[in-house]
This record gives structure tokens, sequence and C-alpha cells, in this order.
């Protein structure tokens, strides 16, 4: 079970802890590319996106990702299996994760 913004409950070292299991478990499962310049060899990579800094938040783009991978999973992988201050999907292919 992945935890969308976990920060300041009670059990929050708990839910940390099921994310960042989570995460090892995708990472494992998905070769991953984190794009800072263009992919060379796509078809090599499961997930391959962006990242836009912006205000208190980053933004990711996705530009290739398995057809059976969910929201909250993306989410988690972007924030690093952390995702303590929750995300969403904002539309398309763009998601906001929220940071402090």
């Amino acid at each position: 079970m992945i935890n969308n913004g976990w920060a300041f409950k009670k059990n929050e070292h708990e839910l940390g802890k099921e994310n960042r299991e989570e995460y090892k478990k995708l990472t494992e499962r998905y070769k991953i590319y984190k794009a800072y310049r263009p992919c060379e060899n796509e078809e090599e990579y499961d997930l391959i996106y962006t990242r836009e800094a912006c205000y208190h938040h980053g933004k990711y783009t996705v530009i290739k990702k398995p057809i059976d991978i969910t929201t909250e999973e993306l989410l988690l992988i972007f924030d690093d299996g952390n995702l303590c201050f929750g995300g969403s999907h904002l539309s398309g292919n763009t998601y906001r994760v929220s940071e402090d």
C-alpha cells in the first residue's frame, strides 16, 4: 500500500517505512530513467520521466511508462520512496509532488 501524504500523522514512521518498502519493490520491477537529457536508448527502460523544480513542489512529465503502473506508484517513484507531503496527477502525462 502506498501512503500519499503521510507527514504529521500519528503513525508517520510506519507509513514512511511502508512507502520505502514499496519503492524498493518498484525499482526492482521497473528499469527507470530520470531524464536530465534525452534518453538515447528508450527501449531499454520501462519508465522515463523529467522533473521541473517549482515553488514547494516538483512537476514531473512522463515520457514513457508501463501500462500497468498506477498514479500512486508513479508519484512514489518520483519522490524516491518518500511522498510524505503528497502528490497528484495534474493532467495528461503531468504530475505534481509536494516538497518542503
